[in-house]
């Protein structure tokens, strides 16, 4: 016949006791810590730490993979793919649900919600269009609609919040709603809109033979959004941008809502072992997001934050509303510069460079990962914190890089669990033409770059960042 055999029920009872397993796992692990178990209803805006338990994030990677392929083998193949298809239409919901900052003006409704109307008002949307739109998200879980026309917050609808009042944003321009904020709604309204876009764009630009082989960031899809013959961060750093800019940096706040609390401060960078005074490099470190994490819980460290001129102008406000004590004590430092060039800091005892190489090209990036090799020194730690790239199926083990695929019959690299790491792939070949690496991939320009790998650690099962662990070979 030449097609593959269908999937047995033998297989179809595997995901079933991978989820029941996954379930008495996650069960327990809350039970021992006396936690509640998550809920959809509840708009507490930050999971349980018990949530990121390594056993519990495993189970959970585990539950997420088997209740997506279940649903992939049942669900009739035609009602699949057309749900694939259409996606885009839910990304175009949330958006409308930003813009229209209805989590904003649910906020103080709590479980009874509010009509549609009365939520409406605080923008210029039609009434029966918002409910839509809403209904559209609350049947993927967004928002739950608690009546006809009454929609309520809910667990995953609360990170859209802004923190500010329905009745000033509806005053203010797009690019003030999120400042001073955890950069979460700033971060869906950048890519529900800005990279929404771009998408629209990919297909074209991967077809066009013009750009096909291209790797040139000045050919990538984003070029067609902006009209311009610019990098993504050249087209950025125009005056005329000054206000989208505003928008980016705070999204990239944002992007911390991926990882799990404290990642940065993973034990097996070994923070808390350093001397007092020793320098920690933020390299392309943006505002300093993550930098101001181990300085607030290391003191005894003192931060640089290397970025551009534009961006360390944000930088020093950001520092100063959230850490104003490290400025005043000194223990930090802002220095413009161009991670293309030398390093000014030598011989730092860490050099973090935190997603930062996925936005550029194999011979950029090795470029970036020379210069932090030729300013450290034997004892210089080398942080690279990225995504990366797992294969669907099962691949050859790596002296330099290897993980346990996942169970049977799951995909090897826990399929939808995973998502996190592949959607950004797609948003680095549009936006740079570039994109998350492979293993194999990352040691090869490590090597080239003068670094060895000590230790790689992370969350890779749920598509979580890893950190890659360096020092000078």
């Amino acid at each position: 016949m030449g097609n593959a055999s269908p999937p047995s029920i033998s297989d179809l009872r595997k995901l079933v006791n991978i989820i029941s397993n996954s379930v008495d796992k996650i069960e327990e692990g809350y039970t021992a810590h006396a936690a509640p178990l998550p809920t959809l209803a509840t708009t507490e805006p930050t999971l349980s730490s018990v949530a990121f338990e390594p056993d519990v994030l495993k189970a959970t990677a585990a539950l997420t993979a088997a209740c997506t392929q279940l649903q992939h083998t049942v669900q009739p193949q035609t009602t699949q793919i057309f749900h694939c298809a259409t996606g885009h239409f839910l990304s175009s919901s949330m958006s409308v649900a930003i813009q229209a900052h209805v989590t904003e003006a649910l906020r103080s409704a709590g479980d009874k919600g509010l009509h549609v109307r009365d939520i409406a008002k605080y923008s210029n949307v039609h009434p029966e269009k918002l409910a839509r739109c809403l209904r559209m998200l609350a049947t993927h879980y967004i928002f739950r609609e608690v009546a006809p026309d009454v929609f309520a917050n809910n667990r995953l609808s609360v990170q859209l919040d802004t923190g500010k009042d329905a009745e000033l944003l509806r005053t203010q321009e797009p690019h003030e709603w999120f400042e001073g904020t955890n950069g979460r709604a700033a971060i869906c309204y950048y890519i529900t809109g800005f990279q929404y876009d771009v998408a629209g764009k990919l297909p074209e630009t991967i077809l066009d033979p013009a750009t096909a082989d291209s790797s040139s960031i000045t050919d990538a899809a984003v070029t067609r959004v902006t009209g311009e013959k610019r990098g993504m961060f050249e087209w950025l750093m125009q005056p005329e941008q000054t206000k989208y800019r505003s928008v980016f940096n705070n999204a990239m706040v944002g992007v911390e809502m991926y990882n799990f609390p404290g990642f940065v401060l993973h034990d097996e960078i070994g923070w808390e072992t350093l001397p007092k005074g020793s320098v920690v490099v933020d390299v392309a470190g943006g505002v300093g997001t993550h930098s101001l994490i181990v300085a607030r819980a290391h003191p005894h460290l003192r931060v640089v934050v290397e970025d551009l001129p534009a961006t360390i102008d944000q930088a020093k406000a950001y520092w100063n509303l959230h850490l104003p004590e490290a400025v005043s004590d000194g223990r930090v430092d802002f220095t413009e510069y161009d991670f293309f060039q030398p390093n000014p800091i030598k011989g730092a005892a860490v050099y973090f460079c935190r997603q930062t190489i996925h936005n550029w090209p194999d011979k950029e990036a090795i470029q970036i990962l020379r210069q932090m090799s030729d300013a450290a020194d034997a004892h210089s730690r080398i942080v690279i914190t990225g995504h990366v790239i797992l294969f669907a199926c099962p691949e050859a083990k790596s002296s330099e890089w290897s993980v346990p695929p996942a169970p049977e019959p799951l995909l090897a690299n826990y399929g939808a669990a995973s998502r996190t790491a592949y959607v950004t792939d797609m948003i680095m070949m549009g936006t740079f033409h570039s994109g998350q690496r492979t293993g194999e991939q990352y040691a090869g320009l490590i090597r080239q770059a003068g670094l060895k790998i000590d230790k790689i650690v992370g969350d890779y099962e749920n598509g979580g960042l890893l950190h890659i662990l360096c020092s000078k070979a």
